[in-house]
């Protein structure tokens, strides 16, 4: 069972290293999987997997702690929906959608 929970947005700048969590603090879950749409007419497809990153978009920048996916040096077109599917019997979704925007002015 499949059961969609929430979209939270996220906003970061180039070059920063981005922290996207996954459900709540409070609740400990024992594994996720990280999935990555870039824009809603491409099909989802994996990041992290049974918590160890998949090869792909990110080229080594992605890694997790715990069920943080932690994306460092991000670029505008690490911009999209990012979906973190709890490894429970209700198979739980949280979204966040991530926007990059150009540097920040000094």
């Amino acid at each position: 069972m499949l059961v969609f929970s929430d979209i939270r947005p996220k906003t970061a700048f180039v070059g920063e290293t981005v922290h996207l969590h996954c459900g709540s603090d409070e609740i400990v879950i024992p594994r996720v999987d990280w999935l990555y749409r870039p824009s809603p007419d491409v099909t989802a497809h994996f990041i992290i997997s049974a918590g160890n990153p998949v090869n792909g978009d990110f080229n080594g920048r992605s890694n997790i702690n715990g069920t943080t996916l932690i994306i460092n040096n991000v670029q505008e077109e690490d911009s999209g929906m990012f979906i973190c599917v709890e490894d429970t019997r209700f198979r739980i979704e949280h979204r966040v959608n991530l926007t990059v925007q150009g540097k920040l002015s000094d």
